[in-house]
């Protein structure tokens, strides 16, 4: 079956890129190197902005609106965590939080993007329509942007919600296994929330300021799109 040959790649994949990431980790750990924390983060982002992506491809530019919003959203989010101090500058701390960060991200901008452009091809005729009564391109998609954004945040706000009442988030368990107190591990995993919501709603927003522009001319008109698959 052609799903048992994906999950047989998914986990050959997954295993050779996370030995892979366990060497590069020492290294850049023993060193406490910043650039090579910076050029890792950046390395992140650019895979991640690719398979964001490649969800919505069938918009125009889709990667590099995909890589600009992931990058605004993980560099903005890192860096007012590192302003509030609520971890040191250590490579060791910065790696997997923006791994943490842009892991998160790119489902939502990869779903927001291809929220947008579908429902603007939903309503092309009435985007047309609006465009030649005289309304702006901005005016004309508002509402489609909003919409994108709510259903992509939608199943990660209500996992939000119920967190702690049906499973143990990632973060808390492996304190909890690791032996730390409950609270401690509380206050981790709610400092954590938090920053993957603002990061996800940050960079869903900014997918969308960037994507809605991609679908019109300078001469405000709506590109041709193709059909959403």
């Amino acid at each position: 079956m052609q799903v048992a040959k994906e999950m047989q790649n998914a986990v050959i994949r997954s295993t050779l890129q996370l030995i892979g990431l366990g060497f590069v980790l020492k290294i850049v750990f023993q060193g406490e190197r910043i650039l090579m924390s910076a050029l890792a983060v950046s390395v992140m982002i650019l895979i991640a902005g690719h398979t964001a992506g490649e969800r919505a491809k069938e918009l125009p530019n889709s990667h590099v609106v995909a890589t600009l919003s992931l990058g605004i959203g993980t560099v903005g989010t890192l860096g007012l965590m590192l302003l509030l101090k609520a971890f040191p500058i250590r490579p060791r701390y910065i790696i997997p939080t923006a791994g943490y960060v842009a892991g998160s991200s790119m489902s939502m901008v990869g779903g927001t993007l291809n929220r947008l452009h579908h429902d603007i091809h939903l309503h092309r005729g009435q985007i047309e329509a609006a465009l030649a009564l005289g309304a702006s391109p901005q005016q004309t998609v508002q509402h489609h942007i909003r919409n994108a954004v709510t259903q992509a945040m939608g199943p990660w706000i209500d996992s939000i919600k119920t967190a702690g009442l049906i499973t143990l988030p990632g973060s808390m368990t492996g304190m909890l296994i690791g032996g730390f107190p409950p609270m401690q591990a509380v206050q981790m995993q709610v400092q954590v929330l938090y920053m993957l919501l603002g990061a996800s709603f940050l960079s869903s927003a900014m997918s969308c300021c960037f994507g809605w522009h991609m679908l019109f001319t300078r001469c405000y008109q709506l590109r041709l799109m193709d059909p959403v698959k």
